[in-house]
């Protein structure tokens, strides 16, 4: 009798245990806000909003340090700059953010975003002696040739470096509070283009988006077209 006894009480506390673990995760899915969800046995995908500000992917967008094929792009950047006669120099480089992350629209409200394939996940660091594009092919650095401020909400850059053929950057802080700028950049080989981007340090004061898969990879989410030439003049 007393042997039963225990194993029912054990029974109970597994039960009740369990119980326990499924709430919490049904708590967990409940809060969390989802944008798009497919789940199956093969795979898991969902594009949520990230609960807090303390997530990891925070941490993953921001990252500059080197991954493992990294070291070999950078290094072919700078061969290259060394073949052209293009050796790094010290600039000064004043009153303006050195890292930056893409910042979306959608829906109309800012966010940043952890894309599916970070292949397409772009950010840039600008140190006393480069500008350095993070793309899909790896950590490119750029030239400074020339910095200037144009006013009190607007610098540009002169660069080179590999595919960059007469490129200059112009950056319009339109906030300067939240960090965000318009880059506008021009080529000799390339027409106009425009991307938002924030100011690293501050990523943490927008939502995240997040586009999440265990295996496959899944496309990722449409964002709203932004009205460049307005936030511009706005600014």
């Amino acid at each position: 009798m007393k042997y039963l006894t225990l194993i029912f009480f054990l029974f109970f506390l597994v039960t009740s245990c369990s119980n326990s673990n499924k709430n919490s995760n049904k708590n967990i899915k409940k809060d969390t806000v989802f944008i798009e969800k497919e789940y199956s046995k093969d795979d898991k995908y969902a594009v949520f909003i990230a609960p807090n500000k303390n997530s990891e992917y925070y941490d993953h967008i921001s990252d500059y340090s080197f991954g493992k094929f990294d070291h070999q792009s950078y290094k072919e950047s700078l061969d290259y700059l060394k073949r052209n006669k293009l050796e790094l120099s010290k600039i000064s480089i004043k009153e303006l953010p050195k890292n930056w992350i893409l910042v979306h629209q959608y829906k109309g409200k800012y966010y940043v975003y952890s894309p599916n394939d970070y292949y397409f996940h772009y950010k840039i660091k600008i140190t006393n002696n480069s500008y350095i594009d993070f793309s899909g092919e790896g950590p490119s650095a750029n030239k400074i040739l020339d910095f200037k401020k144009i006013d009190q909400n607007t610098f540009q850059f002169n660069l080179a470096g590999i595919g960059s053929n007469g490129r200059k950057v112009l950056i319009h802080l339109i906030d300067k509070n939240a960090g965000i700028a318009v880059f506008e950049e021009v080529s000799l080989d390339r027409d106009k283009d425009y991307y938002l981007m924030v100011d690293a340090h501050k990523i943490r004061n927008f939502p995240l988006i997040v586009n999440y898969s265990i295996h496959n990879k899944y496309p990722e989410i449409s964002f709203d077209k932004i009205d460049f030439q307005s936030l511009i003049k706005g600014k």
